[in-house]
């Protein structure tokens, strides 16, 4: 939709619009670990140089689902409420990724935020698995 000539779009449709993309992108992570898995089980010492790949992809595919399920928890609430303010609570619901989660809802100081004043402790988005 344009205003004044300005291309908008709706804050609903942008959260399902991402939501939709992440869920791509986490499928086309699948297939990526699947790939490198089975390229793994048929040599050892593939298996060994890869388990680093394989843990990060493994990571990127449930960071990408979260991010799939918040985005869609929002693009749903707001076409509902019509609220800018979401509920924290009912975004986060199901996401089991607690840095995701943190990440996209904290308002405040994020996880990265702390570990970079906290230079002996390595941070890494992934840093739960």
């Amino acid at each position: 939709m344009a205003r004044g000539g300005v291309s908008t779009i709706a804050v609903g449709k942008l959260f399902a619009n991402l939501s939709r993309e992440a869920g791509r992108l986490a499928q086309v992570a699948l297939r990526l670990d699947h790939a490198l898995g089975d390229l793994a089980a048929s040599d050892s010492n593939v298996a060994a140089s890869l388990m680093t790949e394989l843990q990060d992809i493994d990571g990127i595919v449930q960071a990408l689902d979260a991010l799939r399920q918040i985005t869609g928890a929002a693009a749903a609430e707001v076409s509902a409420t019509g609220d800018m303010h979401l509920r924290s609570q009912p975004l986060g619901s199901g996401v089991t990724l607690e840095s995701v989660r943190e990440a996209c809802l904290n308002t405040g100081e994020t996880a990265q935020t702390q570990c970079a004043k906290t230079p002996q402790i390595a941070c890494s988005l992934f840093e739960e698995f």
